[in-house]
């Protein structure tokens, strides 16, 4: 998980790194995908290509037991209300309302998010960005440069895709699973 994430981040890093731009910029060549991890590899080995690996797992352990908790538990919530029993079947438009709800609460780590693209991107260190990166002072750089909006950058487009994330694994999962199982049943009939 660290070197995909990682090389996706550095993919779109390294161009906003290398535009610049302007009146006389020089244009320079743009190493392939692969010259890019293999460069990144010989320069500081295995931990280079996972940088950030560590805010990566933080961030699915803190993000996916949230996200799937919640869908569940609003399930729980709606048979509830209806009065229905605990084994009784929920439709499926409230089934997507469910999992629309654990996707929302799922992205609650979103600062977590953005220290991991922090620690994975290629823009060099400054005065103030942090020559190792970790998790805390990545956070504590994000938060002195930019303050709690920082923290929060991109956050909209993470919930819609955490919300799309978490319709087609609670969502159609529990379809599928309901097709498999009407099918055996039926072939045992």
């Amino acid at each position: 998980m660290g070197i995909c994430t990682s090389m996706k981040t550095a993919e779109i890093t390294r161009l906003k790194a290398v535009r610049g731009g302007g009146a006389g910029s020089v244009t320079l060549a743009i190493p392939s995908t692969w010259e890019l991890f293999a460069n990144t590899f010989r320069e500081g080995g295995i931990r280079a290509v996972n940088k950030g690996v560590n805010a990566v797992a933080l961030r699915q352990m803190t993000g996916w037991g949230p996200r799937i908790g919640m869908a569940r538990w609003s399930e729980s919530a709606i048979r509830e209300v209806r009065g229905l029993s605990v084994d009784s079947k929920i439709g499926t438009v409230d089934k997507v309302l469910c999992s629309t709800l654990g996707g929302i609460v799922g992205c609650w780590n979103h600062p977590i998010e953005v220290v991991r693209i922090e620690m994975q991107s290629l823009q060099q260190p400054t005065k103030n960005r942090p020559a190792k990166p970790t998790i805390a002072n990545t956070l504590a750089f994000v938060y002195k440069e930019n303050g709690i909006p920082g923290l929060f950058r991109g956050f909209a487009p993470r919930v819609a895709l955490s919300v799309w994330r978490t319709i087609c694994l609670v969502t159609v999962a529990d379809l599928v699973k309901d097709m498999v199982w009407k099918s055996r049943t039926a072939q045992r009939s």
